[in-house]
C-alpha cells in the first residue's frame, strides 16, 4: 500500500490544488494524461485524513464500468481494503442500487423487467404501424433504428411529451412571426443574395433586430434556448465574422442553415416540419410508456430517471443520502448527460450547503466522445453555473506522452470550434510534457495500396516491436467502430501475435446456434409430419461433427431413401447405429406443444436426458454437449460455444418475459425470423483474450482511460474517422434548439474529439494507417483532419503531425500473397487454442465468492468442482427446474411483503401476497399445467406461513452485498444476498433468516450445506461496511412450505468460533482453487455427509 504522504509529494501544483480543496464546489479541467485519477483517490485519502468523514459517507460517480474499477484500484492503495467503503460506480449503477437499497420507494418497479433491443422495436413499430398515412413520423417505419435513438436522447435529455408539445408551440410561433418579415426582407434578392456585404449588412441586421424582438417575448425552456434566441445569436457571430472578414460568405451560411423557401418561392425561417415531428414524437413517446407499463417493462434510460423521479417526489430520501453523501467526486463529467446533470443536483441541493456543496467534477472538453449516449460537454458549463464559486483548476501538465505526440494531437483540437477556452479565456489549455520521454518518438503515417496490404503491413510492424522486447500489453490497434477491427485478428494470429479484444460476433450466424436451430426444424417437421422437409434436414443433421456418424454410412442411408421411397425416420430406426439418434427426435416431436422452450433447448444439447419408453434403449441424450466437455476438446471451443448458448438464452428469457406466456419450440424460429426482418444483430460482447499479455484491438471509447507504449490507428480516411463516416445521421430531424441531445458523430467537432482521444492514449509511438483504395476499386478520401497536401516534389505530408514527422510514408510492397488474400477471406477470425485461465482472465477478476458457489463446490451428489466451473465461471446455460421457479417466486413474495411491513408498519392481507406470488410465477417458464400446480402450491404455503410467522417493521429483505466491499484475509472477495436480516439496532445482533422450500427431509448433507450457508452469512455481514459494527450470533433455516401437519419448520444455529474460522479457511481454499482453475476430482468421494467432510478437509489440507 502507498504511503499518501509520498505520492502527495509527487503531485505538482495544481493536483495538490485540488486534492487540498475539500470544501465546497471544484471544476478541474484535466487534459489526457495529466493525472486525473491519481488526483481523485489522493482526494479522497486527504478528506478522510483531515475530516472525520466515513469512507461510506463518499460517492465517486463516472462513466463507465472499467473507469469506476480503476478508480477502486487506485484508491487501494492509498487505504486498503476501506477503498471498497467507498461509493464508486456509474450513474446507472446508482440508479440500481438506489432501487435495491431503498425498494420502500420503488415498489412499482418490482415485477418489472428491463426491455431489450428487439422488444423496443416491436413496440414501436406497431405504434408507427398505426399512425395515420399523413403522420410526419410515418416514414420511419423503414427507420426504427433512428426512432429508438431519438426516443432515448429524449428521456436522457430530461424531456417530456409535455415539453416536446411545448418546445414545437413555441418553435412554431416564432417561425409564424418571423417569417414574413424574413420573405419581405429578402423579396428583391429571390434569386440570389447580394454579394457585397454594404448591402447584405442591412438585410441580416433587419431580421437580427426581429429575432431580438422575439426572443425578448418567447416562452423560456431551460436548458433547451427558445429558437428565437438561437438564431439571434448565431447571426449576431455571422454578422461578426463577416464584417471581420469582409465577406458576406458567413451571412450566406447562416441563410444556409436557418431558411427555407416556401410554396410561393419566398424565404421564410425553417423548423416548421421538425415542429410537427416533435409533436407527433410526443404522442409516440406517451404510446410507449403506455405500452412498457401494460407489459411490466422499462428501458435503460430509466434507470436514471426513476431515481430522479423518486428524489424529486420524496424529500426523505433525498435528505438521506444528501446526508449519507457529504463528499462526491465526478469523474469524467464532460461525458454526462442532462439526466445524470439532474441527478447530482438533487444530491447536491440542500439548503444547508448554501449553493456550495463538496463537489469536485474533473473533465475536458476535448475528450467529450459520449454524445451517444446524451452526453454534452456544456455540461462543465453548466456545472460552473450550478454552484456558487465554483473554483476551477486546470491540469495541463501531461505524465504521458511525448512533445511530438502532443503537438499532434493538439494541432487536431485547433480544428475544434465549440470549446470551453470560449466561456473562459484564460483557460490554457495547452499540453505540456512533464516529464523526460523514456523512448524516443516513433511518430509514423503510413499509406498502403489496398486493405489487404494495410492489415498485412500493420500485422508486421506489431510482431516486429514485440520482437524488439515491447510487452504486447503496451500495444492497441484503435478505431471508431469493432467492423474496423475484426478483419486485422486473421493477420495478427498468422504472425502468432496473441490478442485480446472485446468480440462483437453475431450469435446467429455461430455454428452451434445453427446446428440447434436445424435440429429445432428437423423436430418441428416430425411434429407437423411434413416428411419431405424433414426428409430434407435429416442428412445435414447427422453430419454434424459430434454424431461422429461416418459420412459413408449417412450417403447409404440417402440412397436407400431414394430407392426404397421409404423416409428417412423409418430407416433411421431400423439402424442399429442411427437407431439412438432417430428415438431422440422422434421423442422431441411428441413432447413440441407439451414442454418448455427451455426444457427443449436442454434436451437438444444433451444437458438432461430424453425418456423414449423403448424396450431396448429407454433413454437417450444428445452428444452435444459432452463432445464439449471431453478432455481432448479445446478450452477455447468451449469457452466460445458457452458464450455464445449463453446469449441465445438470455435473449429467448428477456423475450418470454416481455411476451408473457411460457415459449415453446415453434416461438425459438419464430424469435430468430424477427431478429433477420429487422435486421438485428444478436450480439456476443465476450471478452476474447488470448494471453495474458496480448495486443489489445477496441474502439477508441473502449480505450478511454487507458494509455500504451504504441497506438495504431488504422484506416485513417474521412469515410472512417472524418465527416463522411457512415452511420452517423438520424433521420428523425430535431429542431434546432434541441440538437444539444443529438448523438454522437452528428458534428464535426465531436468526431475530432474522437481523433483526439485516439492520439492522446500513445506514449511515444503513435502509427498511422490508411490505404489507397480497396479491391472494390474505391479511392477512400484522405482525412481532412490531417491536413495531408501534394508537395512539389511529389510526397504528401500532413501540417497536422508534429514538425519533423510530417511526411506520409507510401508503402509499396508488392502485390499480397495468395496467403494474405486467404487471411482476407477468414470467415472465423479466432484460432481457438487459448488456455481457459486466459479466456476468463477479466471473469475471474471480477469474481465474488458466494454462500451458494461454496455450497455448490463441495456437493459431491448433485454438483461439485466441475460443475461449479461449467456453470457458475462458464456460464453453461440450462433451464431452470421447476422447484427453482417456485423458490424465486416465493422469495421474490416474501421480500415484497417485508417491504410492505416496512412502509406501512403491517401485514398486507394474504391474498395480495399470493396474488404477488402468481405474478411472479407466470414470468418463470413454466407450461400453463405446471403454472396452476405452483400457483396452488404457493397459495397453500403462504397462507399456512403468513399465519404462523411474524414480520417486523425494520427487518431487511434480499440484501444485496455486492457493493458492501466483504474482503476476507488472502484478498477473498465475497458476495451474495440474505433473505432476511432480523436486526436489533439496540443491542447490536442481527439474526440470519434463510428461506427454504422443499423440505429437510432426513438428510445430514444437505443441512451441513445449508448450515455452511449460515456462516457464510455471518462472515459476509461481519464483514460488509453497513452492518460491520453489528455481532451475528445465529442463523435460522425457515422451511416456508408447511410439513405433514402444518408446521413451519425452523431450524436455529448458534454460531460457533471454531467452525466460523474452519469456514473461513475454507473459502480461501476455494478461492486459490477458482483463481488457479484447479477443479479437484472428486470419483473417489462418496455422497455422504462423511465423503463431504473429508472433501473438505482434503481442500483445507493442500
Amino acid at each position: 500500500m502507498e504511503e499518501f504522504e509520498e505520492v502527495y509529494q509527487r503531485l505538482n501544483a495544481a493536483q495538490k490544488k485540488a486534492v487540498d480543496a475539500i470544501d465546497g464546489p471544484v471544476l478541474v479541467v484535466a487534459g489526457p494524461g495529466t493525472g486525473k485519477t491519481q488526483l481523485l483517490s489522493a482526494r479522497v485519502a486527504q478528506i478522510l485524513r483531515k475530516t472525520d468523514t466515513l469512507p461510506q459517507n463518499i460517492l465517486c460517480l463516472t462513466f463507465t464500468e472499467s473507469g469506476a474499477q480503476n478508480m477502486r484500484d487506485r484508491l487501494t492503495r492509498f487505504i486498503g481494503r476501506s477503498a471498497y467503503d467507498v461509493g464508486i460506480g456509474t450513474y446507472h449503477a446508482f440508479g440500481g442500487d438506489l432501487i435495491r437499497r431503498y425498494p420502500e420507494y420503488f415498489t412499482e418497479t418490482r415485477l418489472e423487467r428491463p426491455v431489450d433491443e428487439l422488444g423496443k422495436r416491436q413496440i414501436l413499430t406497431d405504434i408507427v404501424d398505426n399512425l395515420s398515412y399523413r403522420s410526419p413520423l410515418k416514414q420511419l417505419r423503414h427507420h426504427m433504428g433512428d426512432l429508438m435513438g431519438t426516443i432515448s436522447e429524449v428521456k436522457r435529455g430530461l424531456l417530456t411529451p409535455e415539453s416536446l408539445r411545448e418546445i414545437a408551440k413555441s418553435n412554431v410561433q416564432i417561425i409564424a412571426a418571423a417569417s414574413p418579415v424574413i420573405a419581405e426582407t429578402l423579396q428583391p434578392y429571390i434569386k440570389r443574395l447580394p454579394s457585397k456585404l454594404d448591402v447584405s449588412e442591412p438585410l441580416f441586421g433587419n431580421i437580427y433586430g426581429t429575432f431580438e424582438e422575439l426572443a425578448e417575448s418567447a416562452a423560456p425552456h431551460p436548458p433547451f434556448e427558445n429558437l428565437a434566441n438561437l438564431a439571434k445569436d448565431q447571426l449576431a457571430d455571422a454578422l461578426n465574422e463577416a464584417a471581420a472578414l469582409g465577406k458576406t460568405t458567413p451571412l450566406t451560411k447562416w441563410k444556409n442553415n436557418w431558411l427555407i423557401k416556401n410554396a410561393d418561392n419566398q424565404y421564410v425561417l425553417g423548423g416548421v416540419l421538425e415542429a410537427a415531428r416533435m409533436n407527433e414524437l410526443a404522442n409516440v413517446l406517451e404510446s410507449y410508456t403506455k405500452a412498457l407499463d401494460k407489459k411490466g417493462l422499462y428501458d435503460f434510460d430509466d434507470m436514471i430517471l426513476r431515481a430522479i423521479t423518486a428524489l424529486e417526489t420524496n424529500n426523505d430520501l433525498k435528505y438521506t443520502l444528501q446526508e449519507r453523501y457529504q463528499y462526491i467526486l465526478l469523474d469524467e463529467f464532460q461525458d454526462t448527460n442532462a439526466a445524470q446533470l439532474r441527478l447530482v443536483e438533487l444530491l447536491t441541493d440542500n439548503p444547508a450547503n448554501e449553493g456550495r456543496p463538496n463537489v469536485l467534477a474533473v473533465g475536458d472538453d476535448d475528450q467529450a466522445i459520449y454524445a451517444f449516449q446524451g452526453a454534452q460537454y456544456s455540461n462543465m458549463l453548466d456545472y460552473f453555473r450550478l454552484f456558487k464559486d465554483v473554483l476551477v483548476i486546470n491540469l495541463s501538465e501531461n505524465y504521458r506522452s511525448t512533445p511530438e505526440v502532443l503537438e499532434t494531437a493538439q494541432n487536431v483540437t485547433a480544428q475544434i470550434t465549440d470549446t470551453l477556452s470560449a466561456v473562459f479565456p484564460e483557460l490554457d489549455k495547452r499540453l505540456v510534457a512533464a516529464t523526460t520521454p523514456s523512448q524516443k518518438t516513433q511518430l509514423e503515417r503510413t499509406e498502403y495500396q489496398s486493405e489487404v496490404a494495410e492489415r498485412t503491413g500493420v500485422a508486421e510492424r506489431i510482431a516486429e516491436l514485440l520482437k524488439n522486447g515491447v510487452n504486447p500489453n503496451e500495444i492497441a490497434v484503435l478505431a471508431p467502430k469493432h467492423k474496423y477491427l475484426e478483419p486485422l485478428v486473421p493477420y495478427l494470429q498468422s504472425l502468432e501475435v496473441p490478442v485480446r479484444y472485446e468480440r462483437r460476433e453475431n450469435v446467429l450466424e455461430a455454428p452451434v446456434i445453427r446446428q440447434l436451430l436445424t435440429m429445432s426444424k428437423l423436430v418441428l417437421a416430425l411434429h407437423k409430419r411434413r416428411q419431405s422437409l424433414a426428409d430434407s434436414l435429416w442428412p445435414e443433421v447427422l453430419s454434424y461433427d459430434f454424431w461422429q456418424f461416418p459420412v459413408s454410412s449417412i450417403w447409404q442411408l440417402s440412397w436407400s431413401s431414394a430407392e426404397q421411397r421409404k423416409p428417412w425416420a423409418q430407416l433411421l430406426l431400423a439402424d442399429e447405429q442411427f437407431r439412438p439418434a432417430a428415438l431422440l427426435f422422434l421423442t422431441l416431436a411428441s413432447q413440441v406443444e407439451t414442454e418448455t422452450l427451455e426444457i427443449m433447448l436442454d434436451r437438444l444439447i444433451g444437458t438432461e436426458e430424453v425418456a423414449t419408453h423403448e424396450a431396448d434403449i429407454p433413454t437417450v441424450r444428445s452428444p452435444l454437449r459432452s463432445q464439449l466437455l471431453e478432455d481432448g476438446a479445446s478450452e477455447a471451443t468451449l469457452y466460445q460455444t458457452v458464450t455464445e448458448l449463453t446469449v441465445l438464452r438470455a435473449r429467448l428469457r428477456e423475450h418470454e418475459q416481455q411476451r408473457g406466456g411460457t415459449l415453446f419450440l415453434t416461438d425459438l424460429l419464430a424469435f430468430v425470423a424477427e431478429y433477420e426482418a429487422a435486421e438485428e444483430q444478436m450480439v456476443n460482447t465476450s471478452p476474447y483474450s488470448e494471453a495474458a499479455e496480448a495486443v489489445q484491438l477496441m474502439t477508441v471509447f473502449k480505450a478511454k482511460g487507458l494509455e500504451f507504449e504504441h497506438v495504431f490507428l488504422i484506416n485513417c480516411q474521412d469515410d472512417v474517422w472524418g465527416s463522411t463516416s457512415r452511420g452517423m445521421g438520424n433521420k428523425l430531424t430535431l429542431p434546432a434548439n434541441l440538437a444539444p441531445i443529438r448523438h454522437a458523430g452528428a458534428t464535426e467537432d465531436e468526431r475530432l474529439r474522437i481523433f483526439f482521444v485516439a492520439i492522446t492514449r500513445a506514449k511515444y509511438g503513435l502509427h498511422l494507417t490508411s490505404h489507397v483504395a480497396t479491391y472494390a476499386g474505391k479511392r477512400p478520401t484522405r482525412l481532412k483532419y490531417l491536413a495531408e497536401i501534394e508537395q512539389p516534389d511529389g510526397t504528401i505530408a500532413s501540417t497536422t503531425l508534429a514538425a519533423g514527422h510530417q511526411t506520409v510514408l507510401s508503402d509499396q510492397a508488392d502485390a499480397p500473397t495468395l496467403e494474405a488474400l486467404q487471411q482476407n477471406w477468414v470467415e472465423k477470425h479466432l484460432r481457438l487454442d487459448t488456455p481457459l485461465r486466459e479466456l476468463l482472465s477479466e471473469r475471474l477478476q471480477r469474481y465474488r465468492l458466494s454462500p451458494t458457489h461454496l455450497t455448490k463446490f463441495i456437493d459431491l451428489e448433485h454438483a461439485g468442482p466441475q460443475s461449479f466451473l461449467l456453470e457458475n465461471l462458464l456460464h453453461f446455460p440450462s433451464a431452470p427446474s421447476v422447484d427453482i421457479a417456485f423458490g424465486n417466486a416465493t422469495h421474490a413474495a416474501l421480500e415484497w411483503t417485508q417491504q410492505q411491513v416496512n412502509l406501512h408498519g403491517s401485514l398486507p392481507p394474504t391474498e395480495k401476497v399470493v396474488e404477488h406470488l402468481h405474478a411472479r410465477l407466470e414470468q418463470e417458464p413454466l407450461t400453463a399445467e405446471q403454472l396452476a400446480v405452483q400457483q396452488a402450491r404457493g397459495a397453500h404455503a403462504l397462507e399456512t406461513y403468513l399465519a404462523q410467522a411474524h414480520f417486523t417493521p425494520g427487518n431487511k429483505p434480499e440484501h444485496n452485498f455486492r457493493d458492501e466491499g466483504v474482503v476476507l484475509s488472502e484478498h477473498v472477495h465475497m458476495g451474495g444476498k440474505i433473505d432476511l436480516l432480523e436486526i436489533d439496532k439496540t443491542a447490536k445482533t442481527i439474526t440470519v433468516v434463510d428461506y427454504k422450500t422443499g423440505s429437510l427431509g432426513n438428510n445430514p448433507a444437505k443441512l451441513h450445506k445449508y448450515e455452511l450457508q449460515l456462516y457464510c452469512y455471518k462472515l459476509l455481514l461481519e464483514g460488509s461496511h453497513t452492518f460491520r459494527d453489528y455481532t451475528v450470533e445465529q442463523g435460522v433455516l425457515v422451511f416456508v412450505e408447511p410439513d405433514g401437519e402444518g408446521n413451519i419448520a425452523r431450524h436455529t444455529v448458534q454460531f460457533k468460533p471454531a467452525e466460523t474460522e474452519r469456514v473461513t479457511k475454507l473459502l480461501q481454499a476455494m478461492w486459490r482453487r477458482v483463481h488457479e482453475l484447479d477443479m479437484p476430482d472428486i470419483s473417489a468421494y462418496g455422497t455422504s455427509l462423511k465423503d463431504i467432510r473429508q472433501f473438505e478437509q482434503d481442500l483445507l489440507d493442500t
